[in-house]
Formats: structure tokens, C-alpha cells, sequence
């Protein structure tokens, strides 16, 4: 204890050998702290990243959007636009359903890591799909006949929101992981109906001088996946009479894919 303190009234000598303390205290516990992490003792928070870059193939009709590297096919009648949506992009977009560790996107996990990779996995894969209808009288696409090829042979069909509707739902994914409480009993039915509001709805004829937008939804890629085909199958330009379909055309947008795994700490 110096002279200065000790000097002190002994109500005074406690604060200012305790406050040193503390701040020593403080100071060891920083100290082993960056000692641990850089060691490998401590974890560090990883951030999984996907990328997917769209590759048009040979002719006029597809390109990349200048202004969000979209994938893009377009004529003077129409023009039809996809893009990746990546887990961040999902969570920024449906944050207003997401409350301290409760998160009600339906999409994706939030903030949950799972221990065993020690970031937070990506729950389904997501594409924004936009047609827009310029010229032509009507439009049709049925977002069920979508399918996400993969260069390991996979063909992933794409996800409804109702049981019977499709191979996987949204009603028989989020049935078998609810809880049996009154709240879990809640959340289950907004996820649904934030499911049902989002997916694009193909009961919708999109006609001149509309648009129509929404979601298509496919299983989780495997990690060593490395380009996928987005095939949009039967996409009707025109009906006839009886408005059955006259003239259809099959869509396809391949994108190569990257993931990474980062250190947030290293940013």
C-alpha cells in the first residue's frame, strides 16, 4: 500500500485498494481472454456464407441484372427475374418477426448456432422469383413444377406451405418440431402464415402490365454442391379461348455456388 493511501481515512484506503483491484481484476480477466481465443480455448463466432453467381448461357435472352446481379430472362413481352436470397439477406428481411431468441421467420434459424459447426446453419435454400408481364395478354407459371437440379444428380422439387400439396410443406416441416404449449401452438400458425404470405403464389395469373413476386423454396444444399440449375418447367405465354395453354416455354438459370466458413472476430 503506498504512503497516499495509506494516509487515508481507513473508509477511503478500502475504496481506492478495492477499485485498483477490480481494475486489475478487469485487466487479468481481457488479458486471458485474447490469451484463450488465440490459443483455440475459447470459440470464436463463424459466420457461413453461400454465394451464388448467376451464368447466362449462350444467347440474347438471359443476362445479369447491372443493378443486383440478378439472374435475368427477358424479351419486349417479358421479363422474369431470380435471384439467391442467403441466410442474411432472409434475416434482415423478416427481422421484424424476430424478438430477443424468439424468431418466427420461417426460414431460416435466426441466431441459433448449431454447437456442432459452431455457426448458424442455413435452414432451407431461397430464391425471389419476379415475373413481370409487359406485352402478352396473360401469363402462367406453377411454382410446383420448379425444380433446382444440382451437379451431384439431384432434382429438388419445391416446397408448398399446405400438407398434399407438394412432396415437402411448411404445415408438416414445423407439425413435427412445435411444442405442445399454448405459445408453441401460436408460433407454429405464424410461421405458416408468414410462409403462405411469401411463397409465389401461382394460382395468380399474372396479366398485362402486372407483376407477380414471391418465393421458391428447395431443401438444404449439401456443402460440396458447387452449381445448381433453377429449371422453370411449362411457363405459359399464351392461352387459348377456353384458356387452356397455346404456347408454353421451359426456363433455365444456373448459378455456381461457393461457401465459406468466417471468422467474425477477423472482420
Amino acid at each position: 500500500m503506498t504512503a497516499a493511501i495509506a494516509a487515508r481515512p481507513a473508509r477511503y484506503r478500502c475504496a481506492a485498494v478495492c477499485g485498483s483491484g477490480r481494475l486489475r481484476l478487469i485487466a487479468l480477466v481481457v488479458t486471458l481472454g485474447a490469451v484463450m481465443q488465440n490459443c483455440g480455448l475459447m470459440p470464436v463466432r463463424r459466420e457461413h456464407l453461400v454465394a451464388m453467381v448467376f451464368q447466362p448461357g449462350p444467347g440474347s435472352d438471359y443476362r445479369v441484372s447491372p443493378a443486383d446481379s440478378a439472374a435475368v430472362f427477358g424479351t419486349d413481352a417479358l421479363v422474369v427475374t431470380v435471384r439467391y436470397l442467403s441466410r442474411q439477406m432472409l434475416d434482415e428481411e423478416y427481422a421484424q418477426y424476430k424478438t430477443g431468441r424468439l424468431n418466427l421467420n420461417p426460414f431460416t434459424y435466426g441466431t441459433r448456432i448449431d454447437n456442432d459447426k459452431g455457426y448458424v446453419p442455413d435452414r432451407f435454400t431461397v430464391f425471389e422469383l419476379e415475373v413481370n408481364n409487359i406485352a402478352l395478354p396473360k401469363v402462367g407459371l406453377d411454382p410446383r413444377k420448379a425444380t433446382l437440379v444440382t451437379d451431384r444428380g439431384a432434382r429438388l422439387g419445391s416446397w408448398a406451405v399446405k400438407r398434399g400439396e407438394a412432396t415437402n410443406t411448411f404445415e408438416e416441416y414445423y407439425r413435427t418440431r412445435r411444442g405442445a404449449g399454448g405459445n408453441d401452438q401460436d408460433w407454429y400458425r405464424q410461421r405458416i402464415s408468414i410462409a403462405e404470405r411469401s411463397l409465389y403464389n401461382g394460382d395468380r395469373s399474372v396479366f398485362k402490365g402486372e407483376r407477380n413476386r414471391g418465393k421458391l423454396v428447395f431443401e438444404l444444399l449439401p456443402e460440396d454442391v458447387r452449381w445448381v440449375q433453377l429449371e422453370l418447367r411449362d411457363v405459359v405465354l399464351r392461352f387459348d379461348a377456353d384458356g387452356l395453354p397455346m404456347e408454353v416455354r421451359d426456363l433455365a438459370f444456373r448459378f455456381d455456388v461457393s461457401t465459406r466458413i468466417e471468422d467474425v472476430d477477423a472482420r
